[in-house]
C-alpha cells in the first residue's frame, strides 16, 4: 500500500506499508490503515442532538475490496502482488490475475466465481465474507446510499490484472 499527496503517482509519497502475517492479519491491518488515513466528516442537523458522522469512503466498500483482493488474487503468479494506492481523491485496488473466469465489469453483479475456493470458504467460515457473490451489489448500494453521493466505483479489467477505484467524497 502506498499513500500519495495529490492525485498522481509522481506526487509526494507520504507513506508505504507492506502487510504481512496470516491472511486475517493482513486484511485487518490493511483495513485499519485505510480507515485511519481517510476522513470522517461530521454534520449537525436541526432538531437532532447527536452529530452524524460520515466517512469519506464507505466502510463496507473498503472492507469488501481488501477482502476480495485476497480472495481473488492469482496465487500461482508469484511475480505480482496486491497493490493499493491512496490519493487525495481516490483509492485504487489493483490485483493480479484479472477478473475471475466468466466475470466481466458488465456482469459482475450477476456472475460469481471463486478463483480460490479454499480461501473463500475459510473466510466465509469466520464471517469475513458471505460467499454469496453479493459483495459488488452491496458496494454499489453503499455508494447509492452515501449522504455525500460519491462517484460510483470503477472497474478497469486488464488481461492479467484488475483495478477497482473508489472515489473520495471530501470535495
Amino acid at each position: 500500500l502506498a499513500r500519495y499527496r495529490g492525485t498522481v503517482v509522481g506526487s509526494e509519497k507520504l507513506d508505504s506499508k507492506v502487510f504481512q502475517g496470516n491472511l486475517f492479519s493482513q486484511i485487518d491491518s490493511c483495513y485499519a490503515y485505510l480507515i485511519e488515513h481517510t476522513a470522517l466528516m461530521s454534520r449537525l442537523s436541526a432538531g437532532i442532538i447527536t452529530r452524524d458522522d460520515i466517512p469519506e469512503y464507505g466502510r463496507f466498500s473498503i472492507r469488501e475490496l481488501v477482502t476480495n483482493a485476497v480472495c481473488h488474487r492469482d496465487y500461482e503468479d508469484q511475480g505480482g502482488k496486491i497493490i493499493i494506492k491512496m490519493f487525495d481523491d481516490r483509492i485504487e485496488f489493483s490485483n493480479i490475475g484479472g477478473l475471475p473466469r466468466g466475470v466481466t465489469a458488465k456482469n459482475i453483479i450477476h456472475a460469481q466465481y471463486s478463483r480460490n475456493p479454499t480461501i473463500t470458504s475459510l473466510l466465509s467460515k469466520v464471517n469475513y465474507i458471505e460467499e454469496m457473490g453479493e459483495g459488488w451489489d452491496k458496494i454499489l448500494e453503499e455508494h447509492r446510499q452515501h449522504p455525500l453521493q460519491p462517484e460510483m466505483p470503477e472497474i478497469l479489467p486488464g488481461k492479467n490484472s484488475v483495478q477497482v477505484t473508489i472515489f473520495s467524497t471530501k470535495e
